[in-house]
């Protein structure tokens, strides 16, 4: 029944905004709901229970569910959460408010064109490849720093914000404590990369999102400072069925 999922997505959302008040302390961070693998309908009772941030990461899936969204008269900020392929950026100005996943220069100088040419700017987040893994696309970490500067200097569209990242995740290790022991060591490691840039960033366009912590480990991003997390199965969690 609606009024039972209404309730579950109610009771999922507002039992992890307690858990960040807990976790976070005074520390303002930005929950990011990912409505990916939802039904429409259940997007709509998040957003009525009071999500104010949407995350998507397919095109052009998500560029069509937030625009009904809108047109049915929700307000929210939207996110393009995954990498993306050059033939699809043409898609992106005008339909999302920031794109965090920003993982190579070609799509930067491409994106950058795109939106001179759309007369906007667009928030971006550069990925990094905390773990250096093969599959797994993003930054390196010893050359975010020169990134961030080449960036600044050619795509002057882009406004970067600040940094995301997704640590190896638990099938990578062999227990429970190594997972935890190893996704906290790269929280931190991120956590210095971001306030090392943060520190130097030219206060014209505020750095100042360090992205990272999803269903499975943001407890753990949280310990590590993060400002923002990513949160999707944990806000259904019950509505298996309905």
């Amino acid at each position: 029944m609606a009024t039972d999922a209404a309730a579950l997505i109610s009771g999922n959302l507002q039992r992890i905004r307690e858990e960040i008040l807990e976790l976070a302390g005074d520390r303002e961070v930005r929950l990011i709901c990912v409505t990916k693998y939802a039904a429409l309908e259940h997007v709509r009772l998040l957003l009525a229970a009071g999500a104010r941030e949407l995350g998507e990461n397919l095109l052009p899936d998500s560029r069509e569910r937030f625009t009904q969204l809108v047109s049915e008269g929700f307000r929210f900020v939207r996110h393009l959460i995954g990498p993306q392929q050059s033939r699809k950026l043409s898609q992106i100005p005008g339909s999302f408010d920031c794109f965090q996943a920003l993982d190579r220069m070609k799509v930067a100088r491409v994106l950058n064109d795109l939106l001179r040419q759309h007369q906007s700017e667009l928030d971006v987040l550069l990925q990094v490849n905390i773990s250096a893994e093969d599959q797994k696309s993003g930054f390196a970490p010893k050359d975010i720093e020169r990134v961030v500067k080449q960036m600044r200097e050619d795509c002057p569209q882009l406004r970067i914000r600040g940094l995301m990242a997704i640590p190896a995740g638990p099938r990578t290790f062999a227990t429970e404590a190594e997972f935890d022991r190893e996704t906290r060591r790269s929280f931190g490691q991120m956590r210095v990369l971001f306030d090392r840039i943060s520190a130097s960033h030219p206060a014209a366009v505020p750095f100042d999102v360090l992205s990272q912590g999803m269903s499975q480990d943001y407890r753990l991003a949280l310990a590590e400072g993060s400002n923002m997390i990513r949160i999707g199965s944990a806000l259904f969690r019950g509505l298996e069925g309905k």
